[in-house]
């Protein structure tokens, strides 16, 4: 399938991750192209959870439907490469899109761990310093900055040039070499890369419990419906929160088993994508029922 093909309403490329590493802002930039078209849906998740997998292709494909002739399609879901989910995910991904394009973005793993955790913390789902959140083997905070383990299960389904994997400090730093290389990846034409950088924690730090519930459950902006009088009022109690002290707890040393595993993670990644680089590829595991 040719990845500008849009006659079966399947995307041609996926943000797969990861979490906290700028996947909003580089799904805005793809968004602004003229030759990308992205649903509204930033996350449908239709390939991690089970109740959007429930809901069939066919409402999955219809989240693409307004893409006009030519233009490639994607979408952005950071659970595809959740460890909890990651296998079924790109199991169900490799059997329903085959040809499609993943993109990754990995950020210093420790940066990215600290991130996450505030994450938590602001929308009032941790309750505990980053000391004590990290002693509990199954962290989700280092599993999710553990990048290479989380794209095994891609390393298995896929061949090495499906996948893009780009760095958090290249792809917002000075040179815009990294954007470029996305767009080359994509068959997409240059464009200058945008200026914008969204971080959706960062807007919601002040959001109140209520507020936070509301986000939560999808309720992004007041329906039409209510007055802007109205709108307007509700604001400051919307807004309304106390600064939690366990925000600075992020800032704490990590332990050395945590800082360990993640640099001997990093190790592995490195060598995996030197390899892409110098066109040799590591050992890894393979699946008997690889689709390509």
């Amino acid at each position: 399938m040719n990845v500008r093909d849009t006659s079966t309403r399947r995307p041609g490329f996926l943000i797969i991750g990861a979490m906290k590493a700028g996947t909003t802002s580089l799904f805005q930039w793809l968004a602004s192209h003229p030759a990308v078209f992205v649903p509204s849906i930033k996350e449908p998740n239709y390939f991690s959870d089970d109740r959007a997998w429930m809901r069939g292709q066919r409402w999955y494909e219809d989240l693409f439907t307004n893409a006009r002739p030519g233009q490639i399609t994607g979408e952005a879901s950071v659970s595809y490469t959740d460890p909890t989910r990651s296998a079924l995910a790109a199991t169900r991904i490799a059997r329903s899109l085959p040809d499609v394009r993943l993109l990754f973005v990995v950020r210093e793993p420790a940066e990215r761990l600290r991130s996450h955790y505030r994450h938590e913390v602001l929308r009032g789902r941790e309750r505990r310093s980053l000391g004590e959140a990290l002693a509990d083997d199954s962290s989700r905070y280092v599993a999710r900055s553990m990048y290479f383990a989380s794209l095994q299960p891609y390393l298995t389904n896929f061949a090495r040039e499906s996948l893009c994997i780009v760095r958090f400090e290249e792809l917002f730093g000075l040179d815009e070499a990294t954007w470029n290389r996305v767009l080359a990846f994509l068959h997409l034409p240059p464009l200058p890369r945008p200026t914008t950088h969204l971080n959706e924690s960062a807007s919601r730090a002040q959001f109140s419990p209520a507020m936070k519930l509301l986000w939560d459950v999808g309720v992004r902006r007041p329906p039409r419906l209510v007055p802007a009088s109205l709108r307007r009022a509700l604001k400051p109690l919307a807004l309304r929160q106390r600064s939690s002290p366990l925000l600075s707890s992020a800032d704490e040393s990590l332990p050395s088993s945590v800082v360990d595993a993640l640099e001997d993670d990093q190790r592995q990644l490195d060598q995996w994508m030197e390899s892409i680089t110098m066109g040799t590829h590591p050992s890894a595991p393979k699946s008997e029922g690889r689709s390509h």
